[in-house]
């Protein structure tokens, strides 16, 4: 018997082999006492509003703002839903088509367009902001109690009247140690900061009310921030795309957490349209990056992974907000729909999604036989509507480093309740026979029907 690692993350780097992770996540598991690892299947979604055909371009929904009612953007209009979704009404119109930022106090939400349009509103209707200069708003924050409005093209942040909404044409500070334009603020506990080009900054409050915030010294890395959107909120902070297409999460000083792969991804697309977004499902921080349509990669416990919906080479949604009952929301960025992440589901909406994950064995010396191929993993899926349906996995082995791929070969994950099936791949027709040198990769794809994890992988292994 021997062991077939299991790969942890997506790896796609020059001539090495390429290792494809796609809606698995990685998590420790001290119940595989061989390896320590699981992976299991990323949240479903579940459907709790649909408003139109109008993507979303934002979300926000927080306990004491209004009511702790969901505010999303939908088209030009602007609508407020309870958390159960059953109703949901038109607030007002919001113009443009751009993604917003939302922020909010008790009494009142602002919206950011990213344009001249900005907006807030009191539950019941919407009005329109006046800001010094009718200058663009790029992005609002909520600190102390101020407002915080960033002003387009411009390292300036105009602060309101404590627990306000206007702005006066005197009242504000500037990120402005380095003289690029500041493109998004972030707030994280009592900091904010101020991500610019090439540069980004750090403000805490000062307890004066003249001048309420004031720069940290020593807190200004030569980083930036790629473009408006490529930053998203976590519960323990926020990360963003810098423009050296690293990603970074804030700290005392900025942590790197991106590996090569992500990098050489977003270096190959320079003007793919960024948009990151976080969120947490039992206890496991996400990071989330869309770059473009053409790929979304997911950060958790230390690995990265990649999301796709059914049909798609992307995570088409964005712009997460939680509810009371802790359940993450996510909007849609192709139809007015906001979706509940579900970590008990395999399906987005009446769609299952696919699994695909990866692993390989090396070989140096002696060619290595492989007669079986044992898989330790979630089994007896068959559900409750069609117990008698029995859920496929399939396999595919590679012996020249992932260059070509010999044919899918399918076993079973057992019917409703058979929890004891062994997942096996036997004989070495099925198998691909004899490993020689590099070694082999295998990839598994399966589309189950509820929540899937997996363990551990053998080869000649008994099913018995």
């Amino acid at each position: 018997m021997s062991a077939l690692p299991i790969g942890q993350g997506v790896y796609d780097r020059l001539d090495n082999v390429r290792l494809e992770l796609v809606n698995m996540l990685f998590e420790a598991d001290p119940t595989n006492t061989a390896d320590m690892v699981s992976l299991f299947s990323r949240p479903g979604l579940d459907q709790l509003i649909s408003q139109g055909s109008s993507p979303i371009r934002g979300v926000l929904r927080q306990d004491g703002v209004l009511g702790g009612l969901i505010f999303f953007v939908t088209g030009t209009k602007l609508y407020k839903a309870t958390q159960d979704g059953i109703t949901v009404t038109e607030v007002g119109t919001i113009a443009g088509s751009d993604r917003v930022v939302m922020a909010g106090n008790g009494s009142n939400i602002l919206i950011a367009t990213g344009t001249t349009n900005f907006y807030s509103t009191d539950g019941s209707t919407v009005s329109s902001v006046s800001f010094p200069d009718s200058a663009a708003v790029m992005s609002v924050a909520v600190l102390n109690n101020y407002f915080l409005a960033l002003r387009g093209d411009s390292q300036r942040v105009y602060f309101s009247a404590v627990g306000g909404i206007t702005f006066d044409a005197l009242d504000y500070f500037s990120f402005e140690t380095q003289p690029d334009y500041t493109l998004n603020i972030a707030v994280d506990g009592d900091e904010l900061w101020g991500l610019g080009q090439s540069s980004v900054e750090v403000y805490v409050p000062s307890g004066d009310a003249d001048a309420p915030f004031i720069r940290v010294n020593g807190r200004m890395f030569q980083m930036g921030l790629a473009s408006r959107d490529a930053v998203g909120k976590l519960d323990d902070g926020f990360a963003w795309v810098g423009q050296d297409r690293i990603v970074y999460h804030n700290a005392s000083v900025p942590v790197r957490i991106s590996t090569e792969t992500i990098e050489q991804r977003l270096a190959e697309n320079p003007t793919a349209d960024l948009t990151a977004w976080g969120y947490t499902v039992e206890g496991h921080l996400t990071w989330v990056l869309n770059v473009g349509t053409v790929c979304t990669f997911a950060f958790s416990g230390g690995k990265w992974s990649e999301f796709r919906g059914f049909g798609e080479d992307w995570f088409p949604v964005w712009s997460s907000a939680r509810l009371t009952n802790g359940k993450a929301i996510v909007g849609d960025l192709q139809t007015g729909k906001i979706w509940t992440l579900d970590p008990s589901s395999t399906y987005d909406g009446d769609e299952g999604f696919i699994c695909v994950f990866p692993a390989l064995i090396e070989v140096y010396g002696a060619p290595l036989r492989c007669d079986s191929l044992v898989l330790d993993c979630s089994t007896g899926l068959g559900t409750p509507t069609y117990p008698t349906d029995n859920p496929t996995i399939q396999m595919q082995r590679s012996n020249d480093r992932g260059k070509t791929w010999q044919t899918w070969r399918t076993t079973y994950l057992g019917r409703q309740g058979v929890y004891g099936k062994t997942v096996a791949w036997m004989g070495s027709a099925i198998t691909g026979g004899l490993i020689r040198r590099p070694g082999a990769v295998f990839n598994f794809r399966t589309q189950p029907p509820s929540r899937f994890t997996v363990r551990k992988a053998r080869i000649n292994e008994s099913p018995r």
